[in-house]
């Protein structure tokens, strides 16, 4: 039978929570629950999880668990998981979890996953999970995530996920002047996370003077994520006098791997600020590897009411921007498309020679490369 749980709060002035519902230390199990109305908040300190913590050692399942309403806030110290963190050495496994309308809050905090955390040197398994309507507010903190921050920090340890068959759908984060990382994922460095067979929708990431690095996803130093038959689709990503890096994936170093993937309908606008990348971003030696049918569509760096950019300096890459990174295609690309695999040339006849195979007019052996290059009927290149 089904469980409830009601009312939950764990509230601190100045220390930090570690789990709304329990600090799991060893094995725990919640299944076949609903949850609503948690609540946890620190002023100053962390928030280590809403509902459940999981440390070093400890094993966490979540079976066919709903929750509706969470709240996790702080002013000025930091929320780890709205709801769930796996701290190092710690595992989770979340399936067939429901998870409706979360709410995280902060001031000057910095907010990373406003559902899931996964911390260096941790392990979490979500399959067949659902995240909507998850609302992040910021006034001038940093947001890491705004549904899920994989990976650990500079440095650590690797942090491990899987995300398998998941739909987040109606995301909304908004900043005023702090930065976004990843509106929906953020793969910290040394990351090494799957995302399998899941749908992002429907997002909305707005700030007024911060910046937004990946409305959608934010690839961070030397992660090395994959999403293999994922789609991002759909988001709305606007800035006031901030820039927009990437709307709807960045990367700033790491690798990248899209496999079998669509993002699409990514549509970016900045008042006054930069635009870069509707599709993606990747910059500080980057790496992107598109394979399998891999799609980019739909996506642009002005909005539907905008007929064209403001001009080159401040919207740049409707589909991908690429500063000092590398974006590689492996075959095949989806039906009806292609990508040309050697340079397109005009082939012109051939200079006259003489019956011992020398060319006749040394003129036109040195000017055959630049020749192939021109479109005009007679290729004329002249030579002094």
């Amino acid at each position: 039978s089904t469980s409830s749980i009601e009312g939950i709060s764990a509230t601190s002035s100045s220390g930090p929570v570690y789990g709304g519902l329990a600090y799991v230390l060893g094995t725990a199990t919640l299944s076949s629950t609903t949850a609503s109305g948690v609540r946890a908040s620190s002023s100053s300190s962390y928030v280590h999880g809403g509902l459940l913590c999981v440390g070093d050692g400890g094993t966490a399942t979540l079976a066919s668990v709903s929750t509706t309403g969470s709240v996790a806030g702080s002013a000025s110290g930091g929320i780890q998981g709205g709801l769930v963190e796996a701290l190092s050495g710690g595992t989770a496994y979340l399936t067939s979890c429901s998870f409706a309308s979360a709410y995280a809050v902060a001031e000057t905090a910095v907010i990373s996953g406003s559902l899931v955390y996964v911390e260096t040197g941790a392990t979490t398994h979500v399959t067949s999970c659902t995240s909507t309507n998850a609302t992040t507010v910021s006034d001038s903190g940093v947001v890491n995530g705004g549904v899920l921050y994989l990976g650990g920090v500079d440095g650590g340890v690797n942090g491990t996920a899987e995300v398998y068959d998941c739909q987040f759908d109606n995301t909304d984060v908004r900043s005023d002047s702090g930065r976004v990382h990843g509106g929906v994922v953020f793969f910290a460095a040394k990351s090494k996370a799957k995302v399998i067979g899941t749908s992002v929708t429907n997002s909305t990431i707005s700030t007024d003077s911060g910046t937004i690095n990946g409305g959608v996803v934010h690839v961070w130093k030397d992660a090395n994520p994959m999403l293999e038959r994922t789609t991002l689709f759909k988001a709305r990503i606007t800035a006031g006098t901030g820039d927009i890096m990437g709307g709807c994936i960045s990367a700033t170093q790491g690798r990248l791997s899209l496999d079998m993937t669509t993002v699409a309908g990514c549509r970016s606008k900045s008042a006054s600020g930069k635009v870069q990348g509707g599709g993606a971003l990747l910059s500080a030696s980057a790496v992107l590897v598109m394979s399998n049918t891999t799609l980019f569509k739909d996506n642009s760096v002005a909005d539907t009411e905008l007929a064209t950019c403001r001009g080159q300096k401040s919207c740049k890459g409707h589909t991908l921007y690429v500063a000092g990174a590398t974006a590689v295609y492996m075959l095949p690309a989806p039906a009806g498309r292609w990508i040309a695999g050697n340079m397109c040339v005009v082939n012109r006849k051939a200079c006259a020679q003489t019956e011992d195979g020398k060319i006749i007019d040394n003129n036109c052996g040195n000017t055959v490369a630049a020749c192939r290059q021109l479109a005009s009927a007679t290729g004329t290149v002249s030579c002094s």
